[in-house]
């Protein structure tokens, strides 16, 4: 394990002119496949955290079921906004 650069010498240097090294950017997201999956962090309420998981305890079988549960609730609400359907710029 590598001990990490001194604060002092990140100043020094910074004060003397040298430039710091560059950091190297994080790859872009992979675009998912159709059928794939796609990992996100969201928030819910309270309350909509405690019915999901109610749903997913009393749910047989085992698994991926917050994925499950999610992914029917929004496939129940896509299809009732026909602009889920539209494409954005940025996909055309």
């Amino acid at each position: 394990m590598q001990k990490p650069a001194s604060r002092k010498g990140f100043i020094d240097d910074l004060l003397a002119g040298a430039a710091p090294a560059p950091t190297p950017a994080a790859p872009a997201p992979a675009p998912a496949a159709p059928g794939g999956y796609v990992r996100f962090a969201s928030r819910l309420s309270a309350e909509n955290h405690r019915a999901l998981d109610r749903v997913a305890y009393w749910m047989p079988g085992r698994g991926a079921k917050y994925q499950t549960i999610l992914n029917a609730a929004l496939a129940a609400y896509f299809a009732t906004h026909p602009d889920a359907q539209r494409p954005t710029p940025d996909e055309q």
